[in-house]
C-alpha cells in the first residue's frame, strides 16, 4: 500500500530506476498502479530490467500497462519473461504514452516465433507510439528475422538496436534489404551480431538508395574479428557507409571532397577515442578481477584479454 500510493502522490519524478533490486510481482504490480493514479507526473521513464520477473511479473506488466499514462521510456530487459512477453506486448498496444522499449534477453532459447510475432504486430500497428526498440543480446540468430523482415514498410520506429543478436551475414543481408526500403529509421546499433565483409559489403549496397539512416555506429566488435583477414575490403565498405551517412546528414547540399575527408578524420579521431575508452574500461575491469581464483570469472577474464589484443590490433591496422 504505501509503494502504491508513493507513486500516486509523487509531484516531481522523472527517473524510477529499479533494476536489479529483484523485484516481486505485487510491488512491480504497485508501482504501475501508483503511476496509473497519478496525473501530476508525465514522461517517466522506468527501468524494471534484471528483476527476474518470470511469469508473474509479465501478468502485472500486462494488468497495468494499459492504464498507465505517464510512462515515457520502458525497459523490462532481462527477466526470463520469454513467452509471456505475447501478453505484455499486446497489452503495450492500448498504452499511448510509452515510446522507447526496451525487450532484450527475454526471449525463448527455441522457437520465439510467436512472441516475435506479437513484437512485430505491436509495432507495426498503424496508432503505434513507440519509436524506439532493443532487442540487444539477445542472441535470437535467424529468429530475427521476422523483426528485420518488418522493418522495411515500418513507420514508427525511428531508432532500433539489434545488437548481441549472432545473425551473421544472412541476417545482415535481410536487414540491407530492409533498410532499403525503410524511410522512418534515424539511428541503428548492429554490432555483435558477427557481420563479416560480406554483410558489410550488403550493408554498403543497401544505403546507396536509403536517404533516411543518419547513425550507424561502426560495429567495433564485427570489425575486430574479420578485418585481420580482409582488412582492404572492410575498409573499403566502412567508408561507403560512412559517405552515405554524410550524404543523408546534409541531404540539401552536395558533399565536396574536402569536406568528406574532414568528416572522415573526425570520424575516424572519434572511432580512435572510443575503442580506447573501451580498452581501459575492460582492462580496469582485468586487473579489479586480479586473484580471483573462480573457474568462471577466469574464464572471462581471460577472454576479455583477448578482446583487449584484438582491439590493439584493431588500432593498429585500421587507423594507422
Amino acid at each position: 500500500p504505501f509503494c502504491a500510493q508513493f507513486f500516486s502522490m509523487a509531484q516531481v519524478l522523472e527517473v524510477v530506476n529499479v533494476s536489479d533490486c529483484r523485484l516481486p510481482a505485487d510491488a512491480v504490480r504497485a508501482i504501475l498502479l501508483g503511476l496509473s493514479e497519478n496525473s501530476a507526473l508525465v514522461e517517466i521513464e522506468l527501468n524494471l530490467s534484471k528483476n527476474e520477473l518470470r511469469s508473474s511479473g509479465a501478468a502485472a506488466l500486462a494488468e497495468h500497462l494499459p492504464k498507465v499514462a505517464n510512462i515515457k521510456k520502458l525497459d523490462i530487459s532481462e527477466n526470463g519473461l520469454e513467452s509471456d512477453l505475447v501478453k505484455v506486448f499486446e497489452s503495450l498496444g492500448s498504452n499511448q504514452s510509452i515510446k522507447q522499449l526496451y525487450v532484450g534477453q527475454n526471449f525463448e532459447k527455441k522457437n520465439p516465433n510467436a512472441t516475435l510475432e506479437a513484437l512485430v504486430q505491436l509495432i507495426s500497428e498503424e496508432n503505434s507510439h513507440i519509436n524506439t526498440l532493443s532487442i540487444a543480446d539477445s542472441r535470437l540468430k535467424q529468429d530475427v528475422t521476422p523483426l528485420l523482415d518488418a522493418l522495411g514498410t515500418n513507420e514508427t520506429l525511428v531508432e532500433l538496436d539489434i545488437s548481441g543478436n549472432q545473425m551473421g551475414d544472412e541476417g545482415a543481408r535481410i536487414l540491407a534489404k530492409a533498410l532499403q526500403l525503410n524511410t522512418k529509421l534515424r539511428k541503428l546499433h548492429w554490432d555483435r551480431n558477427g557481420t563479416t565483409r560480406r554483410g558489410f559489403g550488403d550493408i554498403s549496397a543497401a544505403l546507396a538508395s536509403n536517404h533516411a539512416l543518419h547513425s550507424l555506429p561502426t560495429p567495433l566488435i564485427d570489425v575486430s574479428q574479420c578485418i585481420k583477414n580482409h582488412q582492404t575490403q572492410v575498409e573499403r565498405h566502412l567508408r561507403e557507409i560512412e559517405r552515405f551517412l554524410l550524404r543523408n546528414q546534409s541531404p540539401h547540399k552536395m558533399v565536396t571532397e574536402q569536406a568528406y575527408r574532414l568528416q572522415q578524420g573526425l570520424l575516424v579521431t572519434s572511432i580512435q577515442q572510443q575503442v580506447h575508452r573501451l580498452i581501459v574500461q575492460l582492462q580496469d575491469m582485468v586487473n579489479g578481477l586480479r586473484g580471483c581464483t573462480d573457474p568462471d570469472v577466469e574464464e572471462k577474464v581471460s577472454k576479455a584479454k583477448r578482446y583487449i589484443q584484438d582491439a590493439d590490433k584493431m588500432k593498429q591496422v585500421l587507423f594507422k
